[in-house]
């Protein structure tokens, strides 16, 4: 391996001349690698080939600490930038990332103060880890379909303040976009059949719109229902949402994790609809009883097990279930039917009308399990007939 200084022109922008500025490079089996500079370089364009060898990386702490540095265009023939490659590349304000780049590296673009958006070209397909770390001006990021995880950090304490996930993507991890203060809403494809594990922190402090699942409407930020399909709500997810008030946690969540609702200082009541989760640590900690604020309510409902008079330190209250009727009723050989949903042990009462004025009670039982159909035949002796469960 060699080590060799590549002279570049590039233009200062305070000065009406060309100033010649070193890229520091090194030679391995035919490929050149970009390791560092000399100067004060402003406007870089790194050629594709040089002394007949081709340049193919960007490495590691390459342009790290180029405070100078404002642009630099990176050829087709770039497939990796290193870690910290640009990291306190503080006016840095423009980036083109061309279609043969496969990989960025780790802390690649952190501390660049001034980057305002950034492109992610088809040929990525993870976001690693801090990618943008401490980026705030950074506002605007599109990702393609090519990407399919998003690593842990990759924009904590950005200023983006809209993001479109793609159905490509199949993880988040946790603290994705921790303390990004300006966010306001992140939209995850509809027809992404892997939502329900997108677990990371996706909210943070004063976001007025939280969509992270295709609820199908806009959901604030002080109220948030998790859809039924999500197993699973990883740590740190709603860490600090400090206007989040009441939020829903469906019957398949079987795990929180550690600290996803700590610090949510304004989150006054969490209803359970099913058994009690394992949890991790802190899950809904340091905001309640242990800073002496007054506790959110835990609610859960009557029939579901695990539960204590306190959840993870805060109060729980058992509610009465609502039966309710599966909207997939059929006609089988023996009457109308339709299935209620309910809690196993539950007494059911349904009652008939044909008017829905006068309600008749037709069916008590007792709910063996947590769904029980009922079968009318009767049905067909009435011109009209309506049902409700009680």
């Amino acid at each position: 391996m060699k080590t060799k200084i590549l002279i570049l022109f590039l233009a200062l922008m305070a000065l009406p001349m060309m100033a010649c500025a070193q890229l520091i490079y090194t030679t391995n089996s035919g490929a050149i690698t970009i390791t560092g500079f000399t100067g004060s370089p402003v406007n870089v364009i790194v050629p594709a080939s040089t002394n007949g060898y081709p340049v193919v990386n960007i490495g590691s702490f390459a342009f790290n600490g180029c405070y100078s540095l404002t642009n630099i265009t990176i050829p087709n023939s770039i497939t990796n930038i290193g870690t910290y490659a640009f990291d306190n590349c503080h006016s840095l304000t423009n980036i083109t990332i061309p279609a043969s780049v496969t990989s960025i590296g780790t802390f690649a673009f952190a501390n660049c103060f001034n980057l305002t958006s950034f492109i992610f070209p088809n040929s990525i397909t993870n976001i690693n880890s801090a990618v943008f770390y401490g980026c705030p001006a950074l506002t605007n990021v599109v990702i393609p379909n090519s990407v399919i995880s998003i690593s842990e950090g990759a924009f904590s304490d950005c200023g983006l303040m809209n993001l479109a996930i793609p159905a490509s993507v199949t993880s988040v991890d946790g603290e994705s976009f921790y303390n990004c203060f300006k966010l306001m809403s992140i939209t995850v494809a509809a027809n992404n059949p892997n939502y329900s594990s997108l677990n990371g922190v996706l909210f943070n402090k004063n976001q007025t719109t939280l969509v992270l699942f295709p609820l199908g409407q806009a959901t604030t930020n002080s109220s948030y229902i998790i859809p039924n399909n999500v197993t699973s709500i990883g740590a740190g997810a709603f860490e600090i949402c400090t206007s989040l008030k009441n939020v829903t946690i469906p019957a398949g969540v079987t795990n929180i994790g550690y600290e996803a609702f700590d610090n949510c200082t304004n989150l006054t009541s969490v209803t359970f609809q099913g058994n009690a989760p394992s949890f991790g640590g802190y899950a809904f900690g340091n905001s309640y009883a242990s800073s002496g604020l007054i506790p959110a309510t835990v609610y859960y409902y009557y029939g579901t097990s695990g539960w204590g008079v306190t959840y993870d330190g805060l109060p729980t209250v058992e509610l009465a279930w609502s039966p309710q009727i599966n909207v997939s009723a059929s006609v089988p050989s023996g009457g109308f039917s339709f299935t209620i949903i309910g809690t196993n042990g539950m007494s059911i009462t349904v009652e008939a009308s044909t008017n829905f004025v006068s309600w008749k009670p037709i069916w008590t039982n007792t709910m063996p399990a947590t769904s029980t159909t009922f079968t009318d035949a009767q049905w067909s002796s009435y011109p009209n007939r309506f049902y409700r469960v009680r």
